[in-house]
């Protein structure tokens, strides 16, 4: 397995604890955010992983961004980073699309 796939697995069990309720109930808190801004983090990651060469992580980040987050605009980014393919002089994942 490569870097790319573990640093996706990883981060996507991250966000999964980070999602997972509190053990201590009680009325005082306010809800916990459902979805944490995950989709821009992974493509963002796959940019880093594309800026090193490791296009096979690159991969695997977009398309985890489209599978778990389809309607973002982050999935639109990524569905047409994977439709043109790695470019050397693509834009970096920190401006919005």
């Amino acid at each position: 397995m490569d870097i790319g796939r573990i640093a996706c697995l990883v981060l996507a069990g991250l966000l999964g604890a980070a999602a997972a309720p509190m053990q201590c109930p009680t009325t005082d808190r306010e809800p916990l955010v459902a979805e944490p801004e995950a989709p821009e983090e992974c493509y963002g990651l796959a940019e880093r992983l594309r800026e090193r060469g490791d296009l096979d992580g690159w991969r695997t980040a977009l398309e985890y961004v489209v599978e778990r987050f389809p309607d973002s605009r982050w999935a639109a980014r990524a569905r047409d980073d994977l439709r043109q393919g790695p470019r050397a002089g693509a834009a970096g994942g920190d401006a919005a699309p």
